[in-house]
């Protein structure tokens, strides 16, 4: 038998290398779903919420998108074909510059409710919701420590010169509820364009450096927060629907939530975003978003706090820039190390 020119032209083995990357063979083995989160911070997952035929779920932490991943994306040899993460999570595979937009046909435009319609707007053509609920921000104090609570922006400010060392927060790129205060200021500042964190927070960026000048350091991790407040560390740090009924349960029930005037109510969510290179075509795709979708893990809205304006989070490849830029010129100001 005559093999085909194309066969004679590259070498039987340069068509079999060709073959093995292509889509349909490529669906031959399993589908690798990555789970890229930070547990109590985000929705809940289950690895049953993605049990189906060909599927084999790993379970990361959320820094091991800008680590490992991305060296494996680096290198053309992504080491999984989907990752299901967080918007923070989105942002730091968009600094990283690993992800590869999401094809038309295979998106699901359809959203369920406001909070997932929020999120997919700041996701963008990077990333597909699967899952939103309630977030954040607002504030957590004990009334035995600290009975009357800041409430707005200039108050906050006013006791961070007052009591210098008693309020903090995570880096933003490390914390969804530091993500989520942040991204407030300009709205409860009332800044030009509070979607673009470059041109339009001039008064938020003066606004964090003041700040800065009462924080004595920003924990390494919304855990590490959370334990220091506890121990009676600090009087006053940023909350999160998903994580405060935990942190209440920790304190015996004595917290209370606090709203910040003007402050826009920012969703957390679940999405799936695609490695540089993955080869996996849009059917096993569409089916696992399917099943994502299907189980929409919930978390309770805080009933203490008052209804806020449900907004969405500014678009992720500006979040990302927001990132870079909090990380270049406002952590340093207090120390980003955790000193106890």
């Amino acid at each position: 038998m005559t093999l085909p020119s194309a066969i004679a032209r590259r070498g039987f083995f340069g068509v079999a290398t060709a073959a093995l990357a292509s889509p349909a063979l490529a669906q031959q083995r399993p589908l690798r779903l990555m789970v890229a989160l930070d547990p109590g911070l985000e929705l809940p997952f289950s690895d049953a919420d993605a049990a189906m035929p060909g599927v084999i779920v790993q379970r990361v932490p959320l820094a091991t998108v800008q680590t490992r991943l991305a060296a494996s994306v680096r290198a053309g040899r992504p080491m999984v074909d989907a990752v299901l993460t967080s918007l923070r999570g989105l942002a730091s595979g968009l600094v990283a510059d690993i992800w590869t937009p999401w094809r038309s046909e295979w998106r699901m435009l359809d959203v369920a409710n406001a909070e997932q319609d929020a999120l997919q707007r700041s996701a963008g053509e990077w990333g597909q919701v699967v899952a939103a609920g309630p977030g954040g921000p607002f504030l957590v104090h004990d009334p035995a420590r600290l009975p009357e609570p800041p409430r707005d922006a200039s108050q906050l400010l006013a006791y961070v010169r007052r009591e210098p060392g008693r309020f903090t927060y995570v880096a933003p790129s490390l914390s969804p509820g530091g993500e989520r205060l942040v991204c407030a200021l300009p709205h409860m500042l009332r800044d030009a364009d509070p979607e673009d964190p470059e041109q339009g927070w001039t008064g938020s960026w003066n606004y964090m450096t003041e700040l800065a000048g009462g924080i004595t350091y920003h924990p390494a991790s919304p855990a590490a927060m959370n334990e220091a407040f506890l121990a009676g560390e600090f009087d006053l740090i940023p909350g999160l629907a998903s994580s405060f009924p935990a942190l209440q349960a920790a304190a015996g029930g004595r917290l209370r939530p606090v709203a910040l005037e003007g402050a826009p109510q920012y969703p957390l969510g679940l999405m799936m975003a695609l490695p540089r290179g993955t080869d996996f075509a849009g059917g096993m795709m569409l089916r696992l978003l399917r099943r994502l979708r299907a189980a929409r893990p919930a978390v309770p809205a805080i009933a203490e706090l008052p209804a806020a304006p449900l907004r969405a989070l500014p678009p992720v490849i500006r979040l990302a820039a927001m990132h870079r830029r909090w990380a270049r010129s406002i952590g340093p100001r207090a120390g980003t190390q955790d000193r106890r």
